[in-house]
C-alpha cells in the first residue's frame, strides 16, 4: 500500500471510532510490526474489533453500512 492509502484508511477507522460504530480496536498484523521495527512495505491493514451485539447476536451491519456509504467495496470476505 501506498502512504497516502494506509492514511485514508486510518481516517476511515477513526470516524467510524468517532461515529460509534467502532469502540475498542486494535491494529495488528504488519502494520502493527512497522511500529516496534523498521518501516517495510506491506499490502492491508489488519483491525481487530468486537462488533456490537444485540439480544446475544452480533450485529456487523453499522460496520458494513458505515463502510458502504464511503463506496468501499467487498471481495470475498475481505472488505476493501
Amino acid at each position: 500500500m501506498k502512504k497516502q492509502d494506509i492514511e485514508k484508511v486510518f481516517k476511515v477507522i477513526f470516524e467510524m471510532y468517532k461515529e460509534g460504530v467502532l469502540k475498542d480496536y486494535a491494529i495488528g498484523g504488519a502494520t502493527a510490526t512497522i511500529y516496534y521495527t523498521e518501516p517495510f512495505a506491506t499490502q492491508d491493514v489488519d483491525i481487530f474489533f468486537c462488533p456490537q451485539e444485540k439480544n446475544g447476536i452480533v450485529l456487523l451491519t453499522p460496520f458494513c453500512e458505515f463502510l458502504l456509504k464511503k463506496n468501499t467495496r467487498y471481495l470475498k470476505n475481505t472488505l476493501l
